[in-house]
């Protein structure tokens, strides 16, 4: 257990990552899992708006039309919409450590439950606003529409203006923040949970709480 303790909490000479490094990481990954889940999102999209629903028709027209690339369609928009994590960690840091520094703590520290639950929906909120054109022309290039997303794109606003471009926005509003607000509550309750552990500890000799960051809990083992 002790030794176990010393691998996962034994940093706390390294350096926080900034928040700008976190941001580009975020995005990275983002990108870096589209390779496998972009055909699995084209497949549920596609069978969502087919008439038959069944899957080896829907991967047969696709490889038909457009070969092994049909499965990538509005990969573009994909680019975009990768920011949306990066936006959302933005704002939510951003506004917690003002928040923990206007009462006078840690910018790190963790916040109630109530708070992280307005802010994590916040955040969302802004994210989506700003990358949902792309998420629709995404959906839009998925479901069958010619041209890529952002030919999406200018059709629907040659047809109906901005307005196009936010079709559907206020379920997927509703869906998006409320998912965001719990998980960012329950992350922030976890972090707070784990602070009282080991301060516990401390308490009791084990160990010596030295620091504590945005992404992780740093002791030294005495």
């Amino acid at each position: 257990k002790t030794r176990m303790k010393r691998r996962i909490m034994s940093r706390s000479q390294s350096r926080d990552l900034s928040l700008a490094a976190n941001i580009v990481i975020g995005y990275l990954a983002d990108l870096g899992r589209l390779p496998v889940t972009m055909p699995l999102d084209l497949l549920a999209t596609r069978m969502q708006t087919s008439t038959t629903g069944k899957l080896s028709e829907i991967v047969e027209s696709v490889l038909r039309a457009k070969g092994i690339t049909g499965f990538y369609e509005g990969w573009k928009a994909y680019t975009i919409l990768a920011v949306k994590p990066a936006i959302q960690i933005l704002v939510f840091e951003q506004v917690k450590q003002r928040l923990n520094r206007s009462r006078g703590l840690a910018q790190g520290a963790s916040l109630p439950f109530k708070d992280a639950f307005l802010l994590g929906a916040l955040s969302r909120m802004i994210a989506t606003v700003l990358c949902y054109p792309f998420f629709f022309a995404r959906i839009t290039a998925q479901s069958g529409h010619k041209g890529g997303a952002f030919q999406v794109m200018k059709d629907i606003y040659r047809k109906n203006g901005i307005s196009g471009l936010y079709a559907g926005l206020g379920p997927e509003l509703m869906r998006g923040t409320m998912f965001h607000a719990v998980n960012m509550a329950s992350m922030e309750s976890l972090r707070a949970a784990n602070l009282r552990a080991l301060r516990k500890e401390d308490n009791s000799g084990q160990v010596k709480l030295t620091a504590y960051s945005r992404t992780e809990i740093k002791v030294v083992v005495r």
